[in-house]
């Protein structure tokens, strides 16, 4: 079984991709290994935007800058606030608790051991993996997997203060028309985006057509 699995059996939200490769495994987890991410420069631009109010605020106080994020699998797991867990050549497995939507985010120490019980409202657990399989015929798949699980939403719900989740279908037309109210109100076409997740309550009002509300049990 994939560590990821053992790790996190449960969880809020999954993303697993797979990607074919013509490399036998070994070569294939050669290659993952030696890759750097921060050689990509947007995304090295976007590690440094995250850190820029810590920058600032080193610089000011006359404090070291803080660290650069490093980016290549071999040193995954080894930032303060993650571990890492792996199947040498075949899996590596990297986990974290903490309230990861702080600019500086606050990490719960000695994490690993406690992971799976771990079960304090206000924190969020985190776990990514990669894995190299070998392909029928030949080749490998390289399967990258993501899993979160947000304990303060699990809190609420079993305490009544979160109503469980509404799945509304929507007459059509609906989303083309508020596009078209947000481009008159001077929303920039090329980056005009529907909303995913937004605290804004008056969000659904542009929404009132409805085939059908299904509540979520």
């Amino acid at each position: 079984m994939p560590i990821i699995k053992q790790l996190m059996p449960t969880f809020r939200l999954r993303q697993v991709d797979h990607v074919a490769v013509q490399a036998p495994p070994a070569r294939a987890w050669e290659a993952i290994e030696a890759f750097d991410a921060s050689s990509i420069p947007y995304i090295r631009w976007l590690f440094d935007l995250r850190l820029l109010p810590a920058f600032l605020a080193a610089r000011l106080h006359g404090k070291p800058a803080p660290e650069r994020a490093r980016l290549a699998l071999r040193d995954a797991g080894a930032a303060p606030g993650f571990f890492r867990i792996e199947e040498p050549a075949r899996e590596i497995c990297v986990g974290s608790i903490g309230k990861f939507w702080k600019s500086n985010i606050e990490f719960v120490p000695d994490a690993e051991p406690r992971f799976q019980s771990f079960a304090e409202p206000g924190f969020g657990k985190l776990t990514w993996s990669l894995r190299v399989d070998p392909r029928t015929g030949g080749g490998s798949w390289i399967d990258g997997a993501l899993c979160r699980h947000n304990i303060e939403y699990a809190s609420k719900r079993k305490s009544g203060r979160l109503a469980p989740p509404v799945l509304r279908v929507l007459e059509p037309g609906q989303f083309d028309a508020y596009q078209r109210d947000a481009l008159k109100a001077g929303a920039r076409d090329g980056q005009f985006k529907i909303l995913r997740l937004t605290a804004d309550r008056t969000f659904a009002e542009h929404f009132s057509r409805r085939v059908r509300d299904y509540q979520a049990a």
